[in-house]
């Protein structure tokens, strides 16, 4: 099976291609170029069994309970890189937490933690 990987990195817009670091320096390559970027600000492609794309950093609206609970609410989520994959984690009381349970099917892009900051509620990252 091949998966597909792909990064992406902000300066003024969004630039899509392979990733490299050299020296401490960040770098998304494409047909295009080599362009340098703040390490933050670099994201990897996760393509969850729904087929949605999905980058590091990506804010979502989704469905969500925590573990144990039927209590399903819509909240916010981002998505986070973790050293074995991707996860998406939601605001609920002041921080973000891993909940039990997250309707996939529900999921919407909203934005992301690096163009749309006021969308992070009470500007948590």
């Amino acid at each position: 099976m091949n998966r597909e990987i792909k990064f992406r990195g902000h300066q003024h817009d969004w630039v899509h291609g392979g990733y490299h670091s050299v020296f401490g320096k960040h770098y998304i390559v494409n047909e295009s170029g080599e362009f340098e970027f703040s390490s933050d600000s670099v994201g990897k492609l996760w393509i969850p069994s729904i087929g949605i794309k999905l980058y590091g950093g990506d804010l979502v609206r989704v469905v969500a309970c925590e573990s144990g609970s039927n209590d399903k609410r819509n909240m916010i989520g981002k998505v986070i890189e973790t050293d074995s994959g991707h996860k998406i984690s939601v605001f609920h009381d002041h921080q973000w937490w891993g909940y039990g349970y997250i309707d996939f099917t529900t999921i919407k892009v909203i934005g992301n933690i690096y163009e749309n900051p006021e969308l992070l509620p009470n500007g948590n990252h």
